[in-house]
């Protein structure tokens, strides 16, 4: 049984939490970007004031997640002018263990719930091009290339355009 919480405002022992898995997964990436690995900047990102989370955790009584979502609302730049409403998934990440296992999925589900719920036109991310099983997942789940990602970066701008929902008139 997996149990789905949302938070706009975590504690400091979730944002501890958040930022050593983001470190513990993701730090290689950094180091080998041009950004590098700076651990107080993706503090403050992940506790901007606009930030939203989802939290996965393994079974109804657990206390700390498995996994978890930071995301937020909003207005992105088209290269042809103006502007579109999305839902940017800042990080996606999960504990060693239960990645392959399926939480991912339903994480992504809940996020498409959530920018079907918020109006937006896409789902858009930033992942590294060398992170070959995060590529592979998104791809899967109809994620392409974004108008905004950059060619000569160590990173790539997915985009999911969202579904909009016919209504069958009787």
């Amino acid at each position: 049984m997996i149990r789905i919480e949302f938070s706009d405002n975590p504690n400091e022992e979730l944002k501890s939490w958040m930022i050593n898995l983001i470190e513990e997964n993701a730090r290689g990436d950094y180091e080998t970007s041009e950004e590098g690995w700076d651990r107080d900047k993706k503090l403050r990102e992940i506790s901007h004031p606009e930030a939203k989370y989802l939290y996965v955790y393994h079974s109804d009584n657990a206390i700390l997640p498995i996994g978890f979502s930071h995301y937020r609302i909003e207005d992105e730049e088209r290269l042809k002018g103006g502007t579109r409403k999305v839902l940017y998934i800042y990080e996606i990440h999960f504990m060693a263990q239960y990645t392959g296992k399926g939480f991912g999925s339903t994480l992504m589900e809940n996020l498409e719930q959530l920018g079907s719920q918020n109006g937006v036109s896409d789902l858009m991310l930033t992942v590294f091009k060398r992170n070959n099983y995060a590529l592979s997942f998104y791809k899967k789940r109809g994620f392409i290339k974004d108008e905004l990602s950059p060619e000569d970066k160590s990173y790539m701008i997915l985009s999911k355009p969202m579904r909009r929902r016919r209504i069958k008139y009787i």
